[in-house]
């Protein structure tokens, strides 16, 4: 147990939002951190900024990703406690969106 007045900023990239909403009839993923502004994520970021391994693969390959602009989120589920995993419109479910990653999104940072 470690003691101190606050997190690390390892910990608080780590630590989980205090509210996960879905916006704009699910084009949008809102999330609030404790003690950070609200952010929200564009249904199309999220499935741009997908790290599967097939959209990995197309990146890397030069194929890209074709995403629609309206795409939409259809399930948000808890990935344990490390994250979320998104489903999309598109049907593609693969992702795994960890919570520093998602909050590097968020804030644009990195």
């Amino acid at each position: 147990m470690s003691v101190g007045t606050g997190a690390t900023p390892i910990e608080e990239a780590d630590s989980v939002p205090e509210r996960i909403e879905l916006g704009d009839r699910g084009r949008q993923l809102r999330l609030c951190w404790p003690g950070v502004p609200q952010k929200a994520l564009s249904a199309a970021t999220l499935r741009n900024a997908c790290r599967c391994a097939a959209c990995t693969h197309a990146r890397r390959s030069g194929a890209g990703l074709q995403i629609d602009t309206n795409i939409a989120l259809r399930q948000v589920a808890a990935f344990g406690v490390a994250g979320l995993q998104l489903v999309f419109s598109d049907g593609h479910g693969r992702g795994i969106f960890p919570w520093a990653y998602l909050r590097q999104l968020a804030t644009g940072a990195g």
